[in-house]
């Protein structure tokens, strides 16, 4: 609607989508949080959903889940069944892996951006636009869900591209998840009303 943005705050937002895929899969941080695959499964079945790659779920999480993993993704499973149901393995008593969840061609195909699917999530990677806004982003290295190199990607490579307008706040050493999100909402009013 040709709108200007007058200014954005984001809140551990993966600004390198494939980075926070690709490193949560195969080098993931040790204090991962063990419901990340549900984020994996939710954007293969979106993305199949949006973007018309058909059988992208089918091919990506393993047949025992998948059932559930669409259930889940459509609000008709809460997240504790979906825990006992998907993400832990009773008979273990421990969390599944991500060699367990997904296929081997999924987990093969994540190590490049070369099938559909990686393609278009690599298209969507935040940092790369020029933006025209001023810009705030909040992380932790503590964060159980968003690993901050993936969030402050966006910082970096905007200012070696000369933007001046873009600020990276760490919250903190202790900051988890949802402190990064409550510290970037008690920012946002006052840092908005600065700006009118």
């Amino acid at each position: 609607e040709q709108i200007p943005v007058a200014a954005t705050i984001t809140a551990s937002g993966p600004a390198d989508l494939v980075g926070f895929l690709q490193k949560s899969i195969h080098t993931p941080s040790p204090i991962l949080s063990p419901s990340f695959p549900v984020v994996v499964m939710n954007t293969l079945i979106t993305f199949e959903s949006y973007y018309g790659l058909t059988g992208l779920a089918a091919e990506s999480i393993q047949p025992q889940f998948l059932d559930a993993a669409r259930k889940f993704h459509e609000f008709e499973m809460s997240f504790g069944d979906f825990y006992t149901t998907v993400l832990y393995a009773n008979q273990r008593q421990r969390v599944r892996s991500v060699n367990e969840l997904f296929t081997q061609k999924f987990l093969n195909e994540s190590t490049s951006t070369t099938t559909p699917f990686w393609k278009m999530l690599d298209g969507l990677n935040g940092y790369r636009q020029l933006l025209r806004s001023p810009y705030r982003c909040f992380y932790s290295y503590r964060d159980e869900g968003v690993m901050a190199e993936t969030v402050k990607i966006i910082v970096d490579h905007q200012k070696k591209i000369g933007n001046t307008t873009i600020e990276g706040f760490d919250v903190g050493p202790n900051a988890d998840h949802a402190a990064v999100y409550l510290e970037s909402i008690i920012n946002a009013k006052p840092w908005f009303d600065s700006l009118k």
